[in-house]
């Protein structure tokens, strides 16, 4: 959503909102369904509803970084960039 919008103080007005509501959340997800794939190396049934969540979680990450990288996000990069080396 916020990728192919012009920078104004009302689109920040959202996507601060949106980060309050979704950054902590999003990066304990993604660590979650990054561990639960751990003990699936076989199981294609339990392993691609994950590959598709995490998908959607990083086309989230992408949005919400696009414009500005938020502080959150700059904070807690390693956790964010160990996950995506995995992958």
């Amino acid at each position: 959503q916020f990728r192919y919008v012009r920078r104004s103080n009302e689109l920040y007005a959202v996507i601060i909102y949106s980060l309050e509501q979704f950054q902590e959340p999003l990066l304990m997800l993604f660590m979650q369904t990054g561990k639960a794939l751990e003990g699936l190396a076989n199981d294609y049934q339990q392993l691609c509803p994950r590959f598709e969540a995490l998908r959607l979680m990083c086309r989230i990450f992408f949005s919400l970084n696009y414009q500005d990288l938020p502080e959150f996000f700059e904070d807690h990069i390693k956790e964010w960039m160990d996950e995506f080396a995995k992958y």
